[in-house]
């Protein structure tokens, strides 16, 4: 701004001082006028100050307005990121299984991180720490998922838990593949030798890329709408607009007490060998008109 206030004066000063030159000039041949007209003359210059000085502030004004709507100005790239934001730790037990989720959510609509370390630590009834599960994820732009343990190892009962995550290093990232991951509200049934409840349904990626790894979540709920299981799984190498079948088991469950099963998919988009783009012209993508997508 500095700059911009020494252009203007510059400028005024040269303009002022044209006129300086040629009163010099006119003022010599004054003297040779009668007493009247010089008086006069006299009156109209006065008159004319108040007019100048308008004119000469108002001109500073007009220029300092253009050069500042040319002035760059550095802005910052996005302002200071939000925490994650993270549920409690739920605690989730069946007969001979417990297990613990958590909800995260970036609330960044620019902004994801990669390589997050977390920690889950489990507490028996007393607050002593008796299991621990550690993990690594990412978080998406304004992305919302689960963390899940599927199988929590340890001989005394697990009353609560806690998670803390690592220092979470926010980068800028636009311009992100463009994928959709459709999964179906599966079926589920009882099998019976031995005797395991399953789900099957299906996972589309709705997308041109191939996608190397697929993270599925599960969530069973009983017919009151309480979770009572919660388990992962991993799928690999999805072809662009292709459909992926899987088949989930919870040996501790019978079909008889299950409300519903709901089925997330998360994939790392942050990660350029993760989705592979592939020429599609000629594929088409599989229609599911039962299909949610996630979220």
């Amino acid at each position: 701004m500095a700059g911009l206030k020494e252009t203007v004066q510059i400028q005024i000063q040269d303009i002022t001082l044209r006129l300086e030159e040629a009163g010099f000039g006119f003022g010599r041949g004054l003297q040779f006028w009668p007493n009247w007209k010089r008086k006069i003359l006299y009156t109209l210059l006065i008159g004319l100050i108040p007019t100048f000085l308008a004119v000469r502030y108002g001109t500073e004004l007009v220029l300092s307005y253009q050069y500042k709507q040319t002035e760059l100005v550095a802005h910052p790239s996005y302002s200071l990121p939000s925490d994650a934001v993270v549920t409690p730790v739920s605690i989730v037990g069946t007969a001979g299984r417990t297990s613990a989720y958590v909800e995260v959510r970036n609330p960044n609509l620019e902004l994801a991180a990669d390589g997050i370390r977390y920690t889950f630590t489990f507490q028996n009834q007393l607050g002593q720490e008796i299991a621990k599960s550690t993990g690594i994820t990412y978080l998406l732009p304004n992305e919302r998922k689960y963390l899940v343990v599927p199988r929590i190892d340890s001989t005394e009962q697990i009353r609560s838990g806690t998670v803390e995550f690592e220092e979470i290093r926010w980068q800028r990232k636009l311009n992100l593949p463009e994928v959709q991951l459709i999964t179906n509200d599966p079926r589920y049934f009882d099998e019976a030798n031995p005797l395991t409840f399953y789900a099957e349904g299906s996972v589309v990626n709705s997308s041109p890329y191939r996608l190397n790894s697929v993270k599925l979540v599960y969530f069973v709920y009983d017919r009151t709408d309480r979770i009572v299981a919660v388990s992962q799984r991993d799928e690999f190498n999805i072809s662009p607009f292709a459909r992926r079948a899987y088949k989930q088991l919870w040996p501790e469950l019978t079909a008889s007490s299950i409300g519903r099963v709901k089925v997330y998919g998360y994939t790392n988009l942050l990660d350029p060998a993760n989705a592979l783009y592939e020429d599609t012209a000629t594929s088409q993508p599989p229609t599911n008109p039962n299909s949610s997508s996630p979220f």
